[in-house]
């Protein structure tokens, strides 16, 4: 299905194309027309792939991706130096770019129900983030320094491959959300464990 923008309610600084039938990237979101905005919205639509040029929308503050036929996030993502909100629920995305740790200002990723297994390296960068929702998908493991994230408030890891959670995760002394699968609450260090009271 092809699309035109007079088939949607645009406004200079917010686009909403979510429960749309739309099925491609509409060539018409350029980034001379858009170039003041910062929410992008394409929730359950058919879309399957983002265009390298996704990250010329250098105002972009919140990409709501979720719901879709999506299986991978191009390099130029990391390029969206302004975003601090980044969906990607319930996605064929199986692993992320490196270029992600690039988005210093970020403060919410919602992958849950996706695909990833590893996070790359530079995740241990977004020491910006604040909730981090990366439960029911085939995650083996937590980033070394996950301890880093010193400002997260949210984090569910819950229905993961996660075995064994890292030592720095003791470091992240300002949770106020914190949940995770029983087999790993053992190994939780304190004050976590005694914060969220599971029972040694």
């Amino acid at each position: 299905m092809t699309s035109s923008k007079n088939d949607f309610a645009a406004y200079p600084k917010e686009l909403d194309l979510s429960f749309s039938n739309i099925a491609t990237w509409p060539n018409w979101i350029e980034p001379g027309e858009y170039s003041e905005l910062e929410v992008l919205n394409i929730y359950s639509t058919k879309i399957t792939e983002l265009p390298d040029a996704i990250g010329n929308l250098s105002e972009l503050r919140e990409l709501h991706l979720g719901n879709t036929g999506i299986s991978k996030l191009p390099e130029s993502i990391g390029n969206l130096s302004k975003l601090e909100i980044l969906h990607f629920n319930h996605t064929d995305i199986e692993e992320l770019p490196e270029s992600i740790g690039n988005l210093t200002v970020l403060k919410c990723i919602n992958a849950h129900g996706s695909r990833i297994q590893y996070l790359p390296k530079s995740f241990e960068n977004l020491t910006a983030m604040e909730r981090l929702y990366i439960y029911y998908m085939p995650l083996k493991e937590l980033p070394e320094l996950i301890g880093n994230l010193t400002k997260l408030k949210a984090l569910w890891i819950q229905q993961t491959c996660i075995c064994k959670l890292p030592e720095s995760i003791g470091k992240l002394i300002g949770l106020e959300d914190f949940e995770c699968d029983s087999e790993l609450r053992e190994g939780l260090p304190e004050p976590l464990k005694s914060r969220f009271y599971y029972e040694s």
